[in-house]
Formats: structure tokens, C-alpha cells, sequence
């Protein structure tokens, strides 16, 4: 949100909300706050941000749940401007910094004006409460005197603002002043634009050069006096803008997502004129917020699992150890049998005896260790008690090690959903799987309500319906409750992924290419998305079953045919996804 954006939303407060009564304010985000406002229209919610990569300020419809304890900037903040009423909004020329003023009640009820500020300055954003006497009464950023030379920020002292700019602004660049910036080698034109001049951002510099007939992206240094003459007048015509209101327009890139905000249309790029500055930017940074938050999420889950990969490795490492020392288990039954046989020969004392082995008559006799303080017949019984000790542990460290593998191999199908989860009803669902296998604990308070995620869903090149599961919960609603028994179950051969199922309508079978089309849907989500020639399986879903008890995702299968395709994001993206 540069400052030209920020005078678009502040054209659009002015006419909204002036005149408009606080009525609650919450801090639902450490950096960000929301004032509940009402209207003659009705009840509007303005968001303030200083997040220092989306400090923001615009209306949102985005209701944010409010901690359960305020802290305490939002309680000094309630204190003065709940009841009171929006009077004006101001912005420096030029600057990323706007001043809210409000009429309200000190404790004696006497009328007094209090300012909040939001000052959008990127990693130095903050939000500053101002008395009548311009003394802070609270800053959401405390900075205490002396801390690294920057402004005294803290509750008593006056409010002093950001250092001027001491560069020219737009309305008072000169050509002469231009020519000492472009001077800087082969910079773009832009960049030196933007550092000749204040108040610019990078995209409003790249349209200030092409509005002056220049190329945005040619060297600084082959500008010529006429070309200053068009960008300084460009730049005065610019600064204009800032008076508004204007619409802007989103500029779109090769992918699809939008690239930028600019004032006007740029060229050969797909544009779309929105009216409403809150809406947009509270669509992109709502989609941007949803994304941090669902990284962040994924990233809070992925630790769980990995730790608990990590215990898996280490009880299997101690369960292969204790195989291999129990791998002497029928050795020693042997001996024993060996001295059984041969009893008459050993005599009190013995500490070894060597006996010819009947069962293998061509090898060396077998020297087998005694214990001198007992009886031959104590020391036979010694010798199988270790064989049936040997025994035991064998037989538990082979069902441990089972127990094991199949804890890996479950984990494995989470991260794997964890991998595609792509929104936070997907990472909720996770979250839910790993509280009931006991991964992890049900927080103190009940999770925040999310709607169920649903399985991804294509639409094959012949008609047909494609559903994709993204996580084992998916997987277990897909397969067993909303699959038809007649439809079509594909999942990737030996490997965790995604359960994936062809819909097919009464009276039409899926062709060769529909089959492909799924198969390859099945790889793409899988873990083997990154090889070659992978192997699917696909069978009716009424060959598949779900062993009772077994983990979520699980589940057994017959009667399957086998599928080879490459996985490739070029031929998924062609597949019509319809949600």
C-alpha cells in the first residue's frame, strides 16, 4: 500500500465513515487492529495494520476472532475512542501515513479530540495514539529513548513525526534535479525516477516513465533533456492523482494472480478497474493472510510429524538391534540339545566341552561355554533358558518392528497431506487426524469453527467427474462414504498419495483417456510426483475395503488393473479443476 493507494482509501473513508461512532475496537492480530464503526448505512469495519511486509489501512468484511484476553494497546484504545466518533482523516502530502482524528470523552466527560495514527512506513509501521496536546498515550511499537537512534516512541513523551522527506515531491521535480539522478550509470529509468523523487513507489515510477513516453526498463544514462522534460511533467501530472478519487485498476500477471495497482492501464497487460480500493485490497491481503496462515500451520503440523518420524527411527533402529542379537535364538537351542544328548559326558567344573555335532557330521566338533560353579543338568537349563529369553525377544521385536513400519508408513501418507493441504480446512482436518491418533493434545480451547474441507474435484477430458482426496480424512470420506460402489478407485502403487475416484453415471463407461486422466491425478498427488513411469492401481470401489481398526486412509483393494504415466504439472493444469 504506497501513498497514492493509501490517499484512494482514505477518499473513500472521508466519504464513508466521517461522522461515524466507535463502537468496539479489537486487536484480533498482534499487529493489527479493527474498529467496529457505525454508519447511517450500518455498522462498517475498519482494519489498521503495521505488520511490516502488509501494514495496511482499508474497510474489511473479514470479522477476525478477538482474543479472550484484550492486550494492552487494544485496552488503552477502547479506553478512548470506544463512543466516540470519526471527525477527520488527514495524509501528508505524499506520505504512507494517515491521521485519524476523533471527538470523544475524557474521564470528567469532557470533549476532547484524539488522534490515532497509522503510519505505513514497512518495517517501521506502528499505530500511535495522540492526546489533544499531541503527547502519545500509547503506541502499538514501543521504542524507548536512546534505542538505536530512532524516534521516542513511549506512553508521556510528545508525538514527533517520521523525518521529512529530502527528496523533491512530485509536484516540485525539476528537470535539473532529474538529470543529477539519471546520472547514476545503467540504472533502469525507473529506479532512478524512484530515487530522485519522493512519494514514488516502484510500480508508480515505472507508470510515471511510460506515461512519458519512456521506456521504463532503458538506462538512466541515455535519457535525453527531452525525455526529463516529459518525466518531470509526467511526475507533476502524478502528483495530481493523490487528490482522487480515482479507481484503480489491477494489473494481472502471466499467472494469473494480480502484480500490481496502478492509476491507469498499463500496456499488453490484463487489467480490471475496481471502484472500490477496500475491497480490493481487502480480497488480496485476505488471500495473502490465508496463505501466511496456512504456511504457518503447516509448518506447526509438519514439526509434530517430523518428531514423530524421528521417534519411529530410533525405535526401529533399537527393534533391528534386538532382531539381530535374538537372530542366535535357534544356535542356542541347538547347544542345549547338543548337551542333552551328550550329558554323561560333562562333569561338575567344567568350564567348556567340545562336542561333534550329529546334525552337521562333517564339520569340527562345537565348543560350547559352561559355567563351572553349577551342575551339567543347571547348565543345560541355563542354556535354554536363554534360548526361550532369545525367543521372546525375537518375536516381540518382530511385532514392534511391524507395529513400526506401519507407524512410518502412516506418517509418511500425513506428511504427504500435509504437503497438499491447500487451505486451512485441509491443515484443520490434519490437525483433528493427529489430536485422535494422539500426536497431538485438543488445545484448552475449542478450535475456531471450519467448514469441512471437500476432495479436490476435476472434470476429465471425456465428462467425467474426478475427486481427489488431499489428506486420510479426505481419504476415508472419499472412498467410504461418498463413493458409489460402481465408480472407479485409483491410488498410486506402493506408495502414500491421494485417493482418487472416476464418478461414473449410470449407463456410461470411462474411456482409455479418462482412465489416464485419473491415473495421472492419482501420481501427481502422491509421493512419487516427482518420478517417471509410476505405477497406479485402479479397481471398482466395491473391491475396496477398510480393515476395522485400521489407520485413517488405510484401506485394501483387489481385483486391480495397473496404470504407468509420468506425472506432470503441464497436464494437470490442462484438466478443468472445478473446486
Amino acid at each position: 500500500m504506497d501513498a497514492l493507494y493509501l490517499a484512494a482509501v482514505a477518499a473513500q473513508l472521508r466519504e464513508r465513515l466521517i461522522g461515524a461512532r466507535v463502537q468496539r475496537v479489537v486487536q484480533p492480530e498482534r499487529e493489527e487492529v479493527h474498529l467496529v464503526l457505525r454508519t447511517p448505512s450500518g455498522e462498517e469495519r475498519l482494519l489498521l495494520s503495521a505488520h511490516p511486509a502488509t501494514a495496511r489501512v482499508h474497510l474489511t468484511s473479514q470479522a477476525k476472532r478477538a482474543p479472550r484476553v484484550p492486550p494492552l494497546f487494544c485496552m488503552v484504545l477502547r479506553k478512548h475512542l470506544e463512543g466516540g466518533r470519526l471527525e477527520e482523516l488527514a495524509q501528508p502530502p505524499f506520505e504512507r501515513i494517515l491521521h485519524l482524528i476523533f471527538r470523544s470523552r475524557d474521564e470528567l466527560g469532557d470533549e476532547v479530540r484524539v488522534r490515532l495514527t497509522a503510519e505505513l512506513l514497512g518495517r517501521q509501521a506502528n499505530l500511535i495514539l495522540t492526546d489533544p496536546s499531541g503527547k502519545i498515550l500509547d503506541a502499538l511499537r514501543r521504542q524507548p529513548p536512546g534505542d538505536g537512534g530512532r524516534r521516542e516512541l513511549v506512553p508521556g513523551r510528545p508525538y514527533v513525526a517520521p523525518a521529512p522527506f529530502s527528496r523533491p515531491t512530485p509536484d516540485r521535480i525539476t528537470p535539473a534535479e532529474l538529470a543529477e539522478a539519471v546520472r547514476s550509470g545503467d540504472t533502469p529509468l525507473w529506479k532512478a525516477l524512484l530515487g530522485a523523487c519522493a512519494g514514488l513507489s516502484p510500480w508508480m515510477a515505472r507508470e510515471v516513465a511510460f506515461r512519458a513516453g519512456c521506456d521504463p526498463l532503458s538506462p538512466a544514462d541515455t535519457a535525453s533533456s527531452s525525455d526529463l522534460e516529459r518525466l518531470a511533467a509526467s511526475a507533476r501530472e502524478a502528483s495530481r492523482w493523490f487528490a482522487g478519487p480515482f479507481s484503480p485498476t489491477q494489473v494481472y500477471g502471466p499467472d494469473g494472480f494480480l502484480a500490481a495497482v496502478a492509476p491507469s492501464y498499463p500496456p499488453q497487460a490484463p487489467c480490471r478497474t475496481m471502484a472500490d480500493p477496500s475491497e480490493l485490497a481487502d480480497a488480496f491481503y485476505g488471500v495473502r493472510d490465508e496463505a501466511e496462515r496456512t504456511d504457518a500451520q503447516r509448518a506447526e503440523l509438519a514439526k509434530v510429524v517430523s518428531r514423530a518420524m524421528r521417534r519411529c527411527r530410533h525405535k526401529l533402529a533399537l527393534q533391528e538391534e534386538s532382531l539381530r542379537v535374538a537372530e542366535g535364538a535357534e544356535e542356542l537351542r541347538h547347544r542345549g540339545e547338543l548337551l542333552t544328548a551328550n550329558l554323561h559326558l560333562l562333569r561338575p567344573g567344567m568350564r567348556s566341552i567340545r562336542l561333534p555335532d550329529y546334525t552337521r557330521p562333517d564339520e569340527p566338533p562345537v565348543e560350547i561355554e559352561l559355567d563351572p560353579t553349577r551342575s551339567p543338568a543347571a547348565n543345560v537349563q541355563a542354556l535354554f533358558r536363554r534360548y526361550k529369553k532369545a525367543k521372546s525377544t525375537q518375536v516381540l521385536a518382530a511385532v514392534q518392528r511391524d507395529r513400526t513400519l506401519e507407524e512410518s508408513a502412516y506418517l509418511a501418507t500425513v506428511a504427504e497431506g500435509l504437503a497438499a493441504a491447500e487451505n486451512p480446512a485441509d491443515l484443520a482436518d490434519i490437525r483433528q487426524e493427529l489430536i485422535a491418533q494422539g500426536y497431538l493434545r485438543a488445545g484448552p480451547r475449542p478450535a475456531a469453527a471450519v467448514d469441512p474441507a471437500r476432495p479436490a474435484r476435476f472434470r476429465s477430458s471425456e465428462g467425467f467427474e474426478i475427486w481427489v482426496g488431499k489428506n486420510n480424512r479426505q481419504n476415508d470420506r472419499l472412498t467410504m462414504q461418498l463413493a458409489h460402489p460402481e465408480d472407479l478407485w485409483f491410488h498410486v502403487k506402493n506408495q502414500p498419495g491421494s485417493h482418487c475416484l472416476v464418478r461414473c453415471q449410470a449407463g456410461r463407461v470411462p474411456g482409455p483417456r479418462t482412465l489416464e486422466e485419473a491415473a495421472l491425478l492419482a501420481a501427481y498427488h502422491s509421493a512419487a510426483r516427482q518420478g517417471s513411469h509410476v505405477d497406479v492401481d485402479y479397481t471398482l470401489r466395491r473391491h475396496v475395503k477398510k480393515p476395522p481398526g485400521s489407520k485413517p486412509g488405510y484401506v485394501t483393494y483387489t481385483h486391480q488393473r495397473t496404470l504407468q504415466v509420468t506425472p506432470e504439472a503441464a497436464a494437470i493444469q490442462r484438466l478443468s479443476r472445478e473446486g
